[in-house]
């Protein structure tokens, strides 16, 4: 696993999944095919591949995963909740989106019950609530989800966290296509302000994983910002800034 993850910061795709592969497999001869590790290795792989576009096969590895889980070490426990949460994910992709509800639903309870309602964990499971609702234009019911889960990290996490930017991204891509730009901006602005921190403190102590990281939120946050900026020109925002 250490390996694909080496490779995974490095973006080499093809060798990460061909490592990860390996680390299936091999954990399937030693323990059996059923052991929650290689479910583990199984989701992990699965995630990957969607942040790759390989959704279909994503989520044939997360209905494995999430169903070895279950069978092993429960519904009950955290890591069948984060496995589950990534396949409502792909359900959400699909255009699945009742399906996608009912099994971050189950996600939200089960994190809840083990780590408390105050958990990142959970605050992830109500931001893909969020981004449901969103792909479904129920921007009203999105924009509960979203500011559930900025609260909750905010807190936790603190407001220039790479979580708490993420969310606050999707909260104001929300607002952007609810047309309204007065509550999208100061989301832009914490999003854009988290990503000038990492660049000005920062950059100079980041691990190599967390600079790939930050590269790849760069051309997520400032094109989202100034597409919205082109869009609301009378809006100066952080432009002048």
């Amino acid at each position: 696993r250490n390996m694909a993850v080496a490779l995974v910061e490095q973006g080499n795709y093809e060798q990460a999944v061909a490592q990860y592969q390996k680390a299936i497999d091999d954990t399937g001869k030693a323990f059996g095919p059923n052991h929650p590790q290689r479910a583990r290795l199984m989701a992990d792989l699965a995630v990957y591949q969607m942040s790759h576009a390989n959704v279909q096969q994503a989520c044939l590895q997360l209905q494995d995963a999430v169903g070895i889980m279950a069978k092993t070490i429960g519904s009950d426990h955290p890591d069948w909740a984060a496995a589950n949460s990534h396949l409502a994910d792909c359900y959400r992709l699909s255009g699945d989106f009742a399906t996608a509800v009912k099994l971050l639903n189950a996600s939200v309870a089960t994190d809840t019950k083990a780590l408390g309602q105050n958990h990142p964990e959970v605050a992830e499971d109500s931001a893909l609530l969020g981004s449901v609702a969103r792909d479904d234009r129920q921007f009203q019911i999105a924009e509960r989800y979203y500011l559930h889960a900025l609260e909750i990290d905010g807190k936790v996490l603190g407001p220039l966290h790479p979580k708490t930017q993420a969310i606050a991204l999707q909260a104001a891509l929300n607002y952007v296509a609810w047309q309204n730009p007065d509550q999208a901006e100061p989301l832009f602005e914490l999003a854009v302000r988290g990503v000038l921190n990492d660049l000005t403190e920062r950059s100079f102590y980041m691990s190599e994983g967390d600079r790939l990281r930050f590269l790849k939120t760069v051309p997520t946050v400032i094109p989202s910002y100034f597409l919205f900026a082109y869009t609301y020109p009378n809006r100066p925002g952080l432009i002048g800034k």
